[in-house]
């Protein structure tokens, strides 16, 4: 076989290129044009085929229990379970899967949840989630790209409060005499009213004492000696319950061990915020309050007690001092 030289294969890319720019639908003969046809179907056919192979092969409940299994937070685990299964109904209901959707099909979905979901946190929760298992599949070569990347989403709300803005002693025995007030509420709804001042007098109270995070009440436990440990962002915390807390725990009827084992997380954030709006309405507070914001509340007293900064980086769980430095830092909290 003769040598091809440099100059030859030039002239053959020549040839090849002036070839594929005289060919346009318009100009190709029948033969041509059933040529393509056929090489076309044959690629869709090679992909469905290999969908169909992937979709034999791998167990979807089995990624999904080992991608959730990947949070540490229960709650985090719950409320990502459930974002799921909303989106696997949804491709159930339009005939799809994960292995053949598009760009199109991720915007239906987004525009289906924008419609079902009032609130901008919601919507971007649902969002996130399934965009995180996505993630998880395409690092393990299930699915070759991620479409929810890059979706339009709700934006994040906007804070009006300053960050180091946080409750002081005067404010915090107003929401705790206010919740206790509707307890006792009577009249229309205030059965329902008065189910969730319980709830959140209990949690107003332990984060109060022991700056947990909400996050992590669900896995709060206390053991027969009053001692309690909780999860809190893969890390652990731990302590001896503040006998006031514990003693109201008691009194409302919580489960002496795992007080708040059924909460559910941001149900109860948003019920808190619901509650200091009416508060700030009335001009009863300065600024309507997360309770994150308690959680600041407790970081502040814990440390100005003795300011120990060792003993606040174990009160709050952080991994290291130079954390709660910022922590309280941004708290405007002076050494």
């Amino acid at each position: 076989m003769p040598e091809l030289t440099p100059h030859k294969k030039k002239l053959i890319i020549n040839q090849v290129e002036e070839f594929l720019d005289s060919k346009t639908l318009g100009n190709l003969n029948e033969k041509e044009l059933e040529y393509i046809t056929r090489e076309i179907l044959v690629d869709r056919l090679k992909d469905e085929l290999k969908t169909e192979l992937k979709m034999s092969k791998v167990d979807l409940d089995a990624l999904q229990d080992r991608w959730l299994s990947g949070f540490n937070s229960r709650a985090t685990r719950e409320t990502y379970g459930k974002s799921l299964q909303i989106f696997f109904d949804w491709l159930e209901l339009h005939g799809l899967n994960v292995f053949n959707l598009n760009s199109i099909d991720i915007d239906d979905y987004v525009s289906y949840i924008n419609k079902q979901y009032d609130m901008n946190n919601s919507i971007r929760e649902r969002i996130a989630a399934v965009s995180s298992f996505f993630s998880f599949l395409e690092r393990n070569d299930i699915i070759s790209k991620n479409y929810f990347k890059g979706c339009r989403r709700p934006p994040r709300p906007f804070e009006t409060k300053d960050s180091g803005e946080i409750p002081d002693e005067r404010e915090i025995e107003i929401l705790i005499s206010n919740l206790i007030e509707e307890m006792n509420a009577e009249g229309k709804g205030s059965a329902g009213k008065r189910k969730q001042a319980r709830i959140l007098l209990a949690v107003v109270t332990v984060i109060k004492y022991h700056g947990i995070r909400c996050g992590a009440l669900p896995s709060f436990t206390i053991d027969k000696n009053g001692k309690f440990r909780a999860e809190s962002k893969t890390r652990e915390v731990k302590g001896r319950i503040a006998p006031d807390a514990e003693d109201l725990l008691g009194r409302l009827g919580f489960d002496r061990k795992r007080p708040f084992k059924d909460m559910k997380v941001n149900s109860i954030q948003k019920s808190f915020e619901r509650f200091c709006k009416r508060l700030y309405a009335e001009d009863k507070i300065r600024t309507v309050y997360s309770l994150h914001d308690l959680r600041h509340y407790a970081a502040v007293k814990h440390y100005e007690a003795d300011k120990d900064i060792i003993s606040t980086q174990r009160y709050l769980g952080h991994r290291s001092v130079s954390i709660t430095q910022m922590y309280l830092a941004g708290l405007n909290c002076d050494d």
